[in-house]
């Protein structure tokens, strides 16, 4: 990406005064959807993460984790090769349809609540909030649809690449579980003693049962039906670096305990790890004159810009 392309971008910081404005003052906030992935906005927990992005009629999601490793040291063909897969699991595209997500002269706003964690995508009748539980492998899309004629909402789960490709002595394998109900994925790599799973579940957190389509060979699909009011997706992950542990049975188990928690409970021990996290290390400066508070403000808008240094050696890598 480069710098011309965040120059584009209609990006402001968000203000606000008080004690829990101190952090929500940075927040990264767009009026327009942005035009490439790489200009989304990350959310995480430091173990499972995505970029969130948009495209006209639908919010996407690439889920990646930090113990998916498709190589070890051993590796025998070049390091940066085709099998060096890096740590992504799956593609996953919430479609909403209407053009929603256009932008122009339709309302939008995206914004990243860095206080939180949190994503909202918002329209005139349809908002999406997500967010990656600090203290859960799972995350959480809150859809909430006041469209005068709603439409279905299918939530897509694509495999990075064919179900199986082999080079050299590596393979990786990919697949789906059948359930009528729920969306499960899993991936696998293995070169000699090499060996490293990782899974998906993905299925409504409260109300009807959606039901799953085998859309293609490469992916699957969670249909809601269309409906007014709010729905809620939870999708869960979990990785091993073992040969005979069973992914997709601990990525049930850590879907089935997260909504048991209820989502409200999620998001409260989420908030609540942010609130002590910034606590711990967040600098707030102030003075009588008003002279910190305002070189806070003003080094705040200069690490945002494009010309920044560090803002531009970033981008600048396509």
């Amino acid at each position: 990406m480069c710098s011309s392309d965040l120059e584009n971008l209609p990006v402001s910081v968000a203000h606000s005064a008080g004690p829990r404005g101190r952090v929500s003052r940075s927040n990264l906030v767009y009026d327009q959807p942005t035009s490439r992935p790489e200009a989304g906005q990350p959310i995480g927990n430091g173990r499972m993460g995505t970029m969130v992005w948009t495209s006209p009629e639908a919010l996407h999601l690439q889920i990646h984790r930090n113990d998916v490793f498709a190589v070890n040291r051993d590796h025998a063909g070049p390091r940066d090769g085709t099998a060096d897969y890096c740590g992504g699991i799956a593609r996953v595209t919430v479609h909403v349809g209407s053009q929603c997500f256009a932008g122009g002269d339709r309302k939008f706003r995206q914004e990243l609540s860095l206080e939180n964690a949190e994503c909202v995508v918002a329209t005139a009748d349809l908002s999406i909030h997500t967010f990656v539980c600090a203290v859960a492998d799972v995350l959480v899309l809150e859809i909430d649809d006041q469209r005068a004629s709603p439409e279905a909402i299918q939530v897509s789960v694509a495999m990075l690449r064919p179900p199986e490709v082999i080079t050299g002595e590596h393979t990786a394998t990919t697949g789906f579980v059948d359930d009528p109900n729920h969306l499960v994925m899993w991936q696998r790599f293995r070169e000699r003693d090499h060996h490293n799973t990782s899974a998906l579940h993905v299925g409504l957190a409260e109300g009807e049962p959606a039901s799953v389509e085998p859309t293609s060979d490469t992916m699957r699909t969670l249909v809601l039906p269309a409906s007014r009011g709010r729905r809620v997706v939870v999708i869960a992950s979990a990785a091993s670096r073992e040969a005979d542990e069973s992914t997709v049975g601990e990525v049930r188990r850590v879907y089935e305990h997260a909504i048991s928690r209820s989502v409200d409970g999620l998001r409260e021990v989420h908030r609540q790890w942010w609130r002590s996290f910034w606590s711990r290390t967040f600098v707030d400066v102030s003075s009588d004159d008003g002279a910190a508070e305002r070189r806070s403000e003003e080094h705040t808008s200069e690490l945002q810009s494009p010309d920044h240094l560090v803002c531009r050696l970033l981008l600048e890598k396509k």
